[in-house]
């Protein structure tokens, strides 16, 4: 029996369908490219302060109050604590600062050695305090929201109080008429700071930060007052706590 051959199956093509698939295509590509093209930018992902004032307050590293040789004569609580208003100024990841706090105490009597009321010639004068601190900070990394920054200090401190004359051998106070008789006397006080410091942005006007670092208090015969400590030279390597070096800034 004659078997005829197999016929194969026949694809019809019609005619511009590869052709308009391609088009098509292209349309589609050109069309993604365009709509990435017209996206805006994306910011930056690092928070940006050049040219910014800020105003606030500042705990330094001084602030904690980790002395050495806190029993020795002569020494004991700091006559201030150092922090105060801070004002910080940034020209591009440098930042330039100044911290700076004041008291005044008018004293009604004066209390001796033993911190009781002591009859004296005179009305004991008014009694200061104060300190100010220059340095500058420099970011190292910037994140959307957090800055990590390190920097150095210098701080000044000052205190004038009143203090019972006592004979300079028997050591025993001085009478003047009908009391003893009272001197005002002051006292200088430097330290230096290398702190480690993070900046956290609420937003782009509010901050909160904290700091950690090195602290170096030179100390001379009279107690520093900013320290409490005298005739030495303390370092603390890692000075920082939840009271210490800690501030907050509102930026212009």
């Amino acid at each position: 029996m004659r078997r005829d051959p197999p016929t194969q199956a026949r694809t019809r093509r019609i005619p511009g369908a590869t052709h308009g698939f391609g088009r098509a295509t292209r349309w589609l590509a050109g069309l993604v490219v365009a709509a990435v093209l017209g996206c805006p930018a994306r910011p930056a992902l690092a928070h940006n302060v050049d040219g910014k004032l800020g105003l606030g307050f500042e705990e330094t590293l001084t602030a904690v109050g980790n002395r050495f040789d806190a029993s020795q004569p002569g020494t004991g609580q700091a006559d201030l604590r150092a922090a105060g208003v801070a004002v910080r100024y940034y020209i591009g990841n440098i930042g330039i600062e100044g911290i700076v706090s004041a008291g005044l105490h008018l004293p009604g009597s004066f209390r001796g050695d033993d911190g009781n009321t002591v009859k004296t010639s005179t009305d004991p004068g008014a009694e200061i305090t104060g300190f100010l601190s220059l340095g500058g900070l420099y970011n190292l990394f910037r994140a959307p929201s957090v800055n990590l920054a390190v920097g150095a200090r210098v701080l000044l401190g000052y205190s004038r109080f009143n203090r019972q004359v006592k004979d300079n051998t028997t050591g025993v106070p001085v009478q003047d008429g009908d009391g003893f008789r009272i001197e005002s006397h002051s006292r200088f006080g430097l330290t230096l700071e290398l702190p480690l410091r993070v900046e956290f942005f609420f937003s782009p006007a509010f901050a909160i930060a904290g700091a950690v670092g090195p602290v170096i208090s030179v100390n001379g015969d009279e107690a520093n007052p900013l320290t409490g400590g005298r005739d030495s030279v303390d370092v603390g390597l890692t000075r920082g706590d939840f009271s210490g070096g800690l501030g907050f800034a509102y930026y212009f």
